[in-house]
């Protein structure tokens, strides 16, 4: 007989960063909702066996992530202490993800249980469980009980206190019992809210659970572990396949055939994190926890409302369709709606990458922490024919490193205080709007010129190739002598297979007036679409330079981003609000000798 569980855990100042030990409440005594009722927990009243911390409930070798090394028994709380191993991958990336609040919670496995059941009358049945032993802790992404928390690990033994509810006394009874002074009474309060919050949660599982009758099991699942509608969700897609999850997304979440819509009650705000500074009485207590230091310092996955009007307004002069970018891919291009190929851990990079021509033509890594050393394949291989039963010619393969490092991006944006009197979805939409468009325009300008402190060279700054003599002027006379001469330049060192030409608006349409060479009168050197050059792919930028043109693979541009937004606000005179958003990235060319530029101009 197995029980699981789930306990919420919150940061507190009682991580080891040094050691990689954390200590925290598992449990504490509270009431948590379920399918059939409440279930009445106790610590008092269980055994710990606990030895280790698991990624899941697959208790294996391979999901182990941390031992326990110590437990108490205090204040109606079972604490316990977690050593994490720098040296074992899934384990130190469980320690940093709980100590940067990414991961908020623990689950409980419980065997061998016994329980007293409490009616009440009008309402469902409560369940108060008497004993059981805790034979396992996992990793969980969101916990049901919001009293669990890290902290102190104090040296106090265990005082077992057992106090049991008789069977057939209501829960008002019970809280009149357990709750004797003002600060539980706080605590109930707070657990009150709580419920009602899991309970909404609940109605809109079970409503689509009658809806659609093929998933009512899961949603039992689900409204049992205290599970919101989104997580619910993505319970659902991942039991689809790939194909089966494009097409359950398009007919059964939309708006039309589901009448009450997903609420997004975890979508960080702002709108609401900004009018909350002048007192305006707006509810920002969800942005107001990520907030410290005069700042707010808002984690990826609180960015659910990040897209604004992406996919519903026409994007830059620069951008894409969803058809033609890698990053995104769309079940019906009729639809605005669009399904990503994979998952990525910073959203905001994706975001950029869609409104933009020259970011999906690179390498881009997410979620990256500290300084990195990335591994650079500079292998050249062509498979061998080998005999029946003789193994292939040993080849030493060589792989380079470069280096990342987080390089901050800032972003102002301005907030009047005529503008302060805009709808909060209105105002979150235009910081939104903002926001990305800033920071797109600075990585793109990055990506071919560098920054202006030169700790980050670009294209421009790092191509090893450049022309011997101007293209431009080249081309007046042969342009297709001029354009075969930067090919062959590229070609003795690298591979033609992904390389384009990448040239400002306004070069591509004076070389559009050029005949490739004095035989040809049908064709012109770019076409009118400015999509070729002599043939080969072109893309253009409004940030490259007008005397420069480069050719070659943008693959090896390597972008590096750390998936942090930070939000600094600043009040002004005048009722004027100033922000400033930082976003930190990287960027590296992987192998400089994949790019040919123009001959640069000598300076006098």
């Amino acid at each position: 007989m197995i029980l699981n569980f789930n306990s919420n855990i919150v940061l507190d100042k009682d991580i080891d960063s040094q050691n990689l030990i954390i200590s925290f409440k598992a449990i504490t005594k509270s009431i948590i909702p379920t399918w059939e009722g409440n279930l009445i927990i106790d610590p008092k009243v269980l055994t710990f066996n606990a030895q280790r911390l698991y990624l899941d409930h697959k208790v294996s070798f391979e999901t182990a992530i941390g031992k326990i090394i110590d437990h108490k028994l205090e204040e109606d709380a079972l604490k316990i202490k977690v050593q994490f191993f720098k040296d074992i991958p899934s384990s130190y990336e469980a320690f940093l993800k709980y100590q940067n609040g990414l991961s908020e919670s623990v689950s409980i496995g419980l065997r061998d249980y016994d329980y007293n059941k409490i009616e009440n009358k009008g309402q469902k049945d409560s369940y108060e469980i008497i004993k059981g032993e805790i034979y396992e802790i996992s990793a969980v992404y969101e916990g049901a009980d919001p009293k669990a928390k890290i902290s102190n690990f104090t040296k106090h033994p265990i005082q077992p206190n057992l106090q049991n509810t008789k069977e057939g006394e209501n829960m008002e009874t019970l809280t009149n019992t357990t709750n004797k002074n003002l600060e539980e009474l706080e605590s109930l309060k707070k657990e009150a809210l709580m419920l009602k919050k899991q309970k909404e949660e609940a109605q809109n599982i079970a409503t689509f659970a009658k809806l659609y009758t093929e998933h009512a099991s899961l949603a039992s699942k689900a409204i049992a572990e205290g599970l919101s509608f989104v997580e619910f969700s993505e319970l659902v897609k991942e039991e689809k396949t790939k194909d089966e999850a494009k097409d359950f997304a398009l007919k059964n979440f939309s708006s039309a055939n589901f009448s009450q819509p997903k609420k997004e009650t975890r979508s960080f705000s702002f709108g609401r994190a900004i009018k909350s500074m002048t007192g305006s009485g707006v509810d920002a207590s969800f942005e107001q926890q990520f907030f410290s230091n005069n700042k707010f310092e808002i984690p990826d996955h609180t960015l659910l409302n990040l897209e604004g009007e992406a996919n519903t307004t026409k994007p830059s002069d620069t951008a894409v369709s969803p058809a033609s970018n890698p990053y995104l891919k769309s079940t019906n291009e009729s639809l605005k709606s669009i399904i990503p190929t994979y998952t990525r851990f910073d959203r905001l990079i994706d975001l950029l990458s869609y409104e933009s021509n020259l970011m999906p033509e690179c390498d881009i890594m997410d979620g990256v922490v500290g300084k990195q050393d990335l591994p650079v394949d500079e292998n050249d291989i062509i498979a061998d024919f080998v005999d029946e039963g003789v193994s292939g010619v040993t080849r030493d393969l060589k792989f380079g490193t470069i280096s990342v490092s987080p390089h901050s991006i800032s972003c102002p944006i301005l907030i009047t205080r005529t503008m302060l009197n805009m709808s909060e979805l209105d105002l979150n939409s235009y910081i939104i709007r903002k926001l990305r468009e800033s920071i797109r325009k600075r990585i793109e300008h990055t990506i071919i010129n560098g920054n202006e402190k030169g700790k980050i060279k670009g294209i421009l700054g790092e191509a090893s190739h450049q022309l011997e003599a101007d293209y431009f002027i080249s081309a007046k006379t042969t342009g297709k002598k001029a354009t075969l001469d930067m090919i062959k330049k590229l070609a003795d060192k690298y591979s033609l297979a992904n390389a384009k030409f990448l040239l400002s608006q306004i070069n591509a349409t004076n070389l559009q007036g050029l005949r490739p060479d004095d035989k040809s009168t049908d064709k012109w050197l770019v076409n009118d679409e400015n999509t070729n050059l002599l043939g080969r792919p072109l893309l253009t930028s409004v940030y490259m330079p007008d005397n420069q043109i480069i050719y070659g693979d943008l693959k090896n541009v390597q972008i590096a981003t750390w998936g942090k937004l930070e939000i600094i606000p600043i009040q002004k005179e005048g009722g004027n609000i100033y922000i400033e958003a930082l976003y930190d990235v990287d960027i590296k060319l992987k192998d400089p000798k994949a790019f040919v530029i123009n001959k640069k101009a000598s300076s006098s």
